[in-house]
């Protein structure tokens, strides 16, 4: 029988009543969150394994939330459901309520992964955003960035079906090569806010993806000179934005004259807030390297952690606008 996250036992009530620090967000989310709505949209997911216990895949989805903004391995993460209160709280797990282990955990996110529900959800959830005012859509930050593959790194030249990680690829940046995935991505501008995400081998160019990630609502679109491209242009003139697309030399004209010079340079300010974007997920939610080994399993990681952070800034925006004035 599914417990409701709402639905506190004497241990919890015991508990509940000694000083703890809680995560304001935590309790922010269901401010923005429809729990509910993701239970329905979750219910074709079966979790229960021949011996194991079973769990609603809702405290399955809040525990890979947690895995997500705090870089967690499912290892890790099935400890740390055992260890913190304020993770049991969260999930809706009580007191003495078994806890997911590390193989629940990744089956449910392979679910997510066959099942493409984790972009249904994510679709979901930008609805919620969008229903708050928090989608601005003064402009769309496109940018790309590789992430390194954690999966071992072949030879240079060795047939892809003969890797660890057959998905992966070699590529050139900064005269060094790397080997791994590239993620692609397309951010509202004045929120902060992904809106589209696109995982490919690292040899994949930016020109290829760059146009699949404009929306066609956005006022203006910005990227960098990777994505300088006659597909990407056409793709810009049919929505009616504004082309803020950095421009680059070609073998008609290896150098650009001074106003294409100076029109990039007044382009690279307003873009380079996606570098943060790109910070958080390597740094703060430990995305440096893939964590699986395929395009459609780091496809999923990535699509949650985009949901994660999504969230944690919608918290945020909500806070602020809440906050009486100072003075």
């Amino acid at each position: 029988m599914e417990r409701e996250s709402d639905q506190l036992g004497f241990g919890d009530l015991e508990l509940s009543r000694r000083p703890r620090r809680m995560p304001s967000w935590f309790a922010e989310l269901d401010r923005v969150v429809d729990w509910s709505a993701v239970r329905a949209a979750l219910a074709p997911v079966r979790c229960r394994a021949r011996g194991r216990p079973w769990h609603p895949p809702l405290i399955l989805f809040k525990a890979l939330l947690l895995r997500s903004w705090y870089g967690l391995s499912f290892a890790a993460l099935e400890e740390m459901l055992g260890d913190r209160l304020s993770f049991q709280r969260f999930c809706g797990l009580g007191v003495g309520d078994p806890v997911p282990d590390h193989m629940a955990l990744w089956r449910f996110h392979r679910s997510l992964q066959e099942s493409g529900l984790d972009r249904r959800l994510f679709a979901l959830v930008q609805g919620w955003l969008d229903a708050h005012g928090l989608i601005v859509r003064s402009g769309a930050l496109i940018d790309a960035s590789i992430i390194q593959g954690g999966a071992a790194r072949p030879a240079w030249g060795t047939a892809p079906e003969a890797a660890v990680d057959p998905d992966a690829r070699h590529a050139r940046k900064g005269g060094a090569s790397v080997y791994g995935h590239k993620l692609h991505v397309a951010v509202d501008q004045g929120s902060g806010m992904f809106r589209a995400l696109a995982v490919m081998p690292a040899n994949v160019n930016d020109c290829t993806i760059g146009p699949t990630l404009v929306q066609g609502d956005e006022a203006a679109v910005l990227a960098d000179q990777g994505h300088c491209s006659a597909a990407m242009r056409a793709r810009i003139a049919a929505t009616r934005a504004e082309d803020l697309v950095t421009r680059r030399p070609n073998r008609h004209h290896p150098r650009l004259p001074p106003a294409a010079l100076d029109r990039n340079r007044r382009i690279a300010r307003p873009r380079a807030p996606v570098e943060r974007i790109f910070a958080a997920l390597k740094g703060t939610l430990g995305l440096a390297r893939t964590h699986c080994r395929g395009l459609a399993a780091n496809a999923t990681t990535l699509c949650l952690a985009r949901l994660t952070l999504n969230l944690r800034r919608a918290c945020s925006l909500i806070q602020a606008r809440t906050m009486p004035a100072a003075g």
